[in-house]
């Protein structure tokens, strides 16, 4: 029952979309693309989140977001935003769901977000299906499915995607089966594609 719920309230969050494919109507816990951080949060919450800095490039971090004092997000588990160095602005969000049953549900919550993605922005290209095996620091036995959804002016890109730990690595890292939607501004995809590791 829960489930169901989260899918309704899911898609009547997507039906609010706007179909001109402005992608500052795509929000994430109210959060979107371009927004100033501290529009959501004091700066001691802010510095009080973790932050996580890129090998080969520390232009953008990322910041772990948990919000003790409101309680739980209304639909996400926890989020992850992106900024640039001594800027508040958002250049990517990220929200996490836990607690599926089992995979198979995972996999039909995301469907239900790719399809309410592709409904409300028509100016867009979907790409590959990725389903593949990931390192997990136990047997490397886990595997995700990704779908990605990019605009067609290359202003954003969606990934909706399961990821499905194999009990041994859940069991000796502490982590749980998610489902992850993401939104990533151009500047910061290009940043990830070509500095952040390179």
């Amino acid at each position: 029952m829960k489930r169901l719920l989260l899918i309704l309230i899911l898609t009547l969050s997507f039906q609010s979309l706007s179909r001109a494919d402005d992608i500052r109507d795509f929000q994430i816990e109210g959060i979107a693309i371009g927004d100033n951080l501290l529009d959501h949060f004091s700066l001691n919450h802010i510095n009080s989140f973790d932050k996580e800095y890129y090998p080969k490039s520390k232009k953008f971090y990322e910041q772990y977001i948990h919000w003790p004092e409101k309680g739980d997000f209304d639909i996400y588990d926890g989020l992850t935003i992106s900024l640039k160095q001594n800027s508040y602005r958002v250049y990517s969000i990220s929200g996490a769901l836990t607690n599926f049953k089992n995979f198979n549900e995972c996999l039909n919550t995301k469907d239900q977000i790719v399809n309410d993605i592709i409904s409300n922005f028509k100016s867009r290209v979907i790409l590959d299906d990725l389903n593949k095996k990931l390192f997990d620091y136990a047997d490397n036995k886990s595997k995700k499915s990704q779908i990605q959804i990019r605009m067609l002016d290359k202003s954003a890109l969606f990934t909706v995607d399961c990821t499905d730990w194999s009990d041994k690595a859940e069991k000796k890292n502490n982590w749980t089966d998610n489902l992850g939607v993401q939104i990533y501004s151009k500047e910061y995809e290009n940043f990830l594609r070509n500095e952040a590791y390179k």
